[in-house]
């Protein structure tokens, strides 16, 4: 692992295009209030202070690209850490969010969110959905003033295809096709239903490079038809 300034260690690779953000959990737990006398944070750094011990050692210091509390709303922390992505995704470059932690941390709650608040997935959903009518708005003005000036072209269309699977215990579940046996149910309804649905593989091919065979892929016209 590289070493940052001051020492600390450097979690994200080097070269590489990748951010790293954690989500501490407060004392008071998932939305709970608090002080953590284990963890310090300053100036994008992260230490853990080990039991017995009054600071953290420089082994013991990590340098991150963000860091937040459990108490940080899901619509902030969508601001915060995925809206750039939406925005890289929308402009023709691949995206992607992984989320890691044990078991209580706040990995679900973060996703799909608390009680009367949406999750940051369907949050990203619909900023995808809006950045692609912006992005699609804006060609249209921009062809407007070309075709005045004499100019052609054509208006920027989309479709958005979106697949939705389930990666557990090393082993792989179409949730899509879940839902659709269990009457319709989405989301965690649908991830709940038990074993509906067969296991598929994921593999290698020479066309599609890594992929999970046989994983269902749903036209979506909007936001809501997701959900």
């Amino acid at each position: 692992m590289a070493r940052g300034g001051g020492g600390a260690r450097k979690v994200r690779p080097e070269g590489q295009p990748v951010r790293c953000v954690v989500q501490l959990l407060t004392a008071g737990g998932k939305g709970g209030g608090g002080v953590r006398r284990d963890v310090s944070v300053a100036s994008r750094h992260v230490s853990l202070i080990r039991p017995g011990a009054t600071e953290a050692q420089s082994d013991d210091t990590y340098e991150v690209d963000d860091c937040f509390g459990s108490e940080l709303g899901t619509a902030e922390v969508y601001k915060r850490v995925l809206h750039p992505l939406v925005r890289q995704a929308t402009d023709g470059f691949n995206a992607s969010l992984i989320t890691v932690g044990c078991t209580g941390s706040g990995k679900s709650t973060l996703l799909h969110g608390r009680t009367g608040a949406e999750g940051t997935v369907r949050l990203t959903i619909k900023g995808v959905f809006e950045a692609l009518h912006n992005k699609a708005a804006q060609v249209g003005v921009a062809l407007s003033q070309h075709k005045a000036s004499g100019g052609g072209g054509v208006a920027m269309e989309f479709a958005v295809d979106a697949s939705f699977c389930e990666i557990y215990e090393e082993r792989c579940r179409d949730l899509f096709a879940a839902a659709a046996a269990q009457g319709g149910k989405g989301g965690a309804a649908g991830a709940a239903a038990g074993s509906a649905g067969s296991f598929l593989d994921v593999e290698e091919s020479a066309d599609e490079g890594w992929h999970v065979a046989g994983l269902t892929f749903r036209s979506a016209p909007d936001a809501q038809s997701l959900q």
